[in-house]
């Protein structure tokens, strides 16, 4: 098997220095109590624990198409995702969280517990890039169509890019 190619490393690791920072952020336990209406309806505790939720089940679903219990998606991205994935940015107040990612208001050790095991199966990840990038597997998303690693990692990277600046928007309103 050959490495991964220069861009699915860079993306990787973009993305693991994206979650170093929300662990940074969930370990500022009173953070999560920030909230601002007029720029979200979700708190900052609500932020990261969305995007554990996403990350997690992005992992979980690379997991299974490894390990054979779960086949590859046909297709490829919809016009929507083309265009996110092309221009690195969501609109704010655009796109509903499907159900299996909306934040339910776990309490900030447990978001930020979380957010370490995922850094870990982040990292874990390394040794499969080359596989799942050879491969060419896909995996469905919602709203984009079915997305290949180096398309998840662009997606987790704009994703953490636009609910990052949400959570920065969030402390300025608030004064935290």
């Amino acid at each position: 098997m050959s490495s991964a190619s220069p861009e699915l490393i860079d993306r990787h690791r973009l993305v693991g220095k994206q979650v170093a920072e929300l662990i940074e952020l969930a370990a500022q336990h009173p953070l999560h109590a920030a909230e601002a209406a007029r720029v979200s309806r979700w708190a900052v505790g609500k932020q990261l624990e969305h995007l554990l939720l996403s990350d997690r089940l992005i992992l979980d679903r690379f997991d299974r198409l490894t390990d054979g219990r779960e086949g590859p998606a046909p297709g490829g991205l919809t016009i929507l995702g083309r265009v996110i994935l092309r221009a690195g940015f969501i609109p704010r107040g655009r796109g509903k969280a499907p159900k299996a990612v909306k934040p339910a208001g776990r309490d900030a050790a447990d978001i930020e517990a979380g957010l370490r095991r995922l850094a870990e199966r982040l990292d874990d990840l390394t040794e499969q890039l080359p596989l799942l990038e050879e491969a060419d597997w896909r995996l469905p998303h919602p709203y984009f169509g079915a997305l290949n690693i180096g398309e998840w990692m662009r997606f987790m990277d704009v994703h953490h890019r636009h609910h990052l600046k949400i959570v920065r928007d969030i402390r300025r309103a608030a004064g935290v």
